[in-house]
């Protein structure tokens, strides 16, 4: 059942999405085939900087708006109208909730790939000077937690909209500005709550080392960074884990539709 909920899903939310991020990918495109048919890199002069602002704002634009597309398909499909259909379905709250959030998480994993693909083309030439000084200095092992720290921000990203929107469903009459509010809210605990464990990071000794020993200052920053990202993934799991609680709480109670 959890298949064919999460095939309707996407089929449901897919088509307006991958649109938007269709004629990202094509603006980029355009951008690289104009200025290296004129010979120009972005930021060169007045109308290459404009051209790849404007670029760049349409790409966060597109950020913005893919989340915001897939709260709103939530709230539609669990907290409107529609959710009285939904509900009524043989079908246990924790798999309503899990094929959104797996169609959710998906559609998070794209805009992230196709938003650094569209500004890879745009900025080819900087992002491979770029990428190349970077693996110059990284280890294995901070790269992989890299890509731990992105995979759980996808997934808490995606589960901190949906629980806006499941705080959102408790203001009977105002649920649109219950989910905005929620949103800020979560948000700002987010931001709280990784300072405040990001915080005793800063009393570290590597901060006090010597110019004259570049390389275990160099070694040091970089443990230093390996042991932040590591905090940053365990609160990023907690905090998903506790979204997820509180969006199965919300639904499994079968709160009042609009």
């Amino acid at each position: 059942m959890l298949k064919k909920l999460l095939k309707y899903d996407l089929r449901r939310v897919s088509p307006i999405l991958l649109v938007v991020h269709a004629a990202i990918l094509f603006f980029s495109f355009l951008s690289f085939a104009v200025m290296h048919i004129l010979g120009i890199r972005p930021f060169d002069n007045i109308v290459s900087g404009i051209y790849a602002t404007t670029v760049l704002i349409m790409i966060c634009v597109v950020t913005v708006f893919t989340n915001i597309y897939l709260g709103v398909s939530y709230y539609r499909s669990l907290y409107s109208d529609e959710g009285y259909l939904t509900n009524t379905l043989p079908v246990k709250a924790g798999s309503l909730v899990f094929s959104k959030f797996l169609c959710g998480a998906l559609w998070v994993f794209l805009d992230y790939l196709l938003v650094l693909l569209a500004s890879v083309i745009l900025f080819d030439q900087e992002f491979g000077e770029f990428f190349h000084a970077l693996s110059q200095k990284l280890t294995v092992q901070t790269v992989l937690i890299c890509g731990i720290v992105i995979i759980t921000e996808i997934l808490t990203s995606c589960l901190m909209v949906y629980c806006a929107v499941a705080i959102g469903s408790f203001f009977h009459g105002h649920r649109i500005m219950g989910c905005i509010g929620g949103y800020i809210l979560l948000y700002l605990v987010n931001q709280i709550l990784a300072f405040i464990v990001i915080l005793p990071l800063f009393t570290t000794p590597f901060l006090t080392l010597t110019a004259d020993n570049g390389l275990a200052s160099a070694r040091e920053i970089l443990a230093w960074m390996n042991r932040g990202m590591g905090i940053i993934v365990c609160l990023n799991l907690v905090l998903g884990i506790l979204y997820y609680l509180i969006c199965l709480h919300t639904l499994d109670k079968k709160l009042e539709m609009d």
